[in-house]
């Protein structure tokens, strides 16, 4: 597998919604071109400073086709899995994978049973 290299500047990208509480892709769009056209070397979709935690697996796998889709190769696409069941973590990445990100973000563990 030939993998775009890390390094650089790789924001942790804001996901933005509608009044409605509902994903705002074209605003992703355009958040996604205003940091490519400064320089970016990467984007880094649904973590924390995303709001992935208020997110379900439709909306993370959507915003994340979304930016693939407008970032067409350009630079790298770090996509987060992180969830709290190890099911649920595999389920979302392989999702995410398959929606085109370059890499996947996880997190440890943070109950334990």
């Amino acid at each position: 597998m030939n993998r775009k290299q890390l390094k650089g500047i790789i924001p942790a990208l804001i996901t933005p919604f509608t009044e409605q509480q509902d994903l705002d892709l074209n605003a992703t769009r355009q958040l996604v071109e205003y940091l490519l056209q400064h320089g970016v070397h990467g984007l880094f979709v649904a973590g924390t400073n995303g709001e992935a935690h208020l997110m379900n697996h439709d909306e993370i796998v959507a915003l994340t086709e979304t930016v693939v889709d407008e970032v067409n190769g350009r630079v790298p696409v770090i996509s987060g899995a992180g969830k709290c069941s190890t099911a649920e973590t595999i389920e979302l990445a392989n999702r995410l994978k398959n929606a085109g990100a370059d890499y996947i973000s996880l997190v440890t563990p943070y109950y334990l049973v």
